[in-house]
């Protein structure tokens, strides 16, 4: 997996994990925890032992209402043939919210990274 510097910001994650980190204070509470829950002390983690990838955000997805209501149109006929103006309108707004809408959640990136500490 190629590597990327970590902006600070983007949340991280554990390879193969669905552990996020939020900010460094995260990853050092995440550490303290298993370190406290480790019996052997040889078996003391860092921050350079955690695998970190960086997160990739997941999206809504636009709603295509063409395919929603293809079992009621009629035959050859699309949203843009059977919907007056108003709803052309609300829908291309909604769509339009949806495109700028934030993240709804996280997934692994295509990106390893690490953290200096």
């Amino acid at each position: 997996m190629p590597f990327q510097a970590w902006d600070g910001k983007t949340p991280l994650v554990l390879f193969n994990d669905d552990k996020f980190f939020f900010s460094e204070d995260d990853i050092e509470s995440y550490l303290e925890d298993i370190n406290y829950d480790i019996e052997n002390k040889n078996n003391h983690k860092t921050v350079k032992d955690l695998e970190l990838i960086i997160a990739s955000p997941n999206y809504l997805h636009e709603i295509d209402f063409n395919d929603i209501w293809c079992d009621i149109f009629p035959e050859d006929q699309y949203i843009d043939d059977v919907g007056d103006k108003e709803l052309i309108s609300a829908i291309n707004l909604l769509n339009e919210v949806i495109r700028h809408h934030k993240p709804v959640s996280w997934g692994e990136g295509k990106f390893r990274t690490a953290l200096t500490k």
